[in-house]
């Protein structure tokens, strides 16, 4: 498992742990060796590999790194930037993608995801999802807190009077008008920084200070 907080460049440094252990401990695993300034996304793969972009240095350049060393060592990779979608660090009404910048659906645009030919992001408690005609479409999602992308959909923590926490809804691509219901994490908060991702037929949902698994 994987975290991170942000932190903003040049006067809050960000945060990067990794568990082998569920989540029991977490260890230091970011690249302060390089200069690491604040964290824009993290995307961890098999085997203790791992992908982050990150404001690096001094003057904050914007660079891809990839460890293949559990988080031991990181190295910079241009050509994976070029292929990236992240939210503009000076400006997080803007979207930096492989085509250039665009307009995010707000401006200030949160929980990006891209995967399965879809762009997604929450804005103040909505989910957006970019359409083929390249506008922004609003999925119908309530209290929007965190959203992810698995096989053509878009799964979105929302709020629901039907779980004590946050739901988990299914929205099939940017024309979805409703939803199929993916589980409740009740212990998670929605007014709490949030975060969701799946793995192995399971949302894990962090919320605040605490995460949850909630099958399918």
């Amino acid at each position: 498992m994987w975290r991170g907080t942000a932190g903003r460049c040049g006067s809050a440094e960000p945060t990067l742990e990794r568990s082998s252990d569920g989540g029991e401990t977490w260890e230091d695993v970011a690249p302060r060796y390089l200069g690491i300034g604040q964290l824009l996304s993290l995307s961890p793969f098999a085997d203790g590999q791992a992908e982050i972009i990150a404001a690096m240095g001094a003057d904050c350049e914007i660079q891809t790194l990839r460890t293949f060393t559990q988080g031991q060592f990181w190295e910079s990779y241009p050509d994976a930037l070029a292929a990236s979608y992240y939210v503009d660090a000076a400006d997080p009404s803007q979207i930096i993608g492989p085509d250039g910048g665009f307009a995010a659906p707000c401006p200030d645009a949160r929980s990006l995801r891209t995967g399965d030919g879809l762009v997604a992001a929450t804005c103040g408690g909505a989910a957006f999802v970019l359409a083929d005609d390249d506008t922004w479409r609003q999925l119908p999602a309530t209290g929007a807190a965190a959203l992810t992308i698995s096989d053509g959909d878009v799964v979105v923590a929302q709020v629901d009077e039907a779980c004590s926490g946050l739901a988990l809804a299914r929205y099939s691509g940017a024309s979805a008008e409703t939803a199929t219901q993916a589980g409740c994490a009740a212990g998670s908060v929605p007014s709490a920084p949030t975060a969701i991702v799946l793995s192995d037929q399971r949302v894990h949902v962090w919320s605040g200070p605490d995460w949850d698994a909630v099958a399918e």
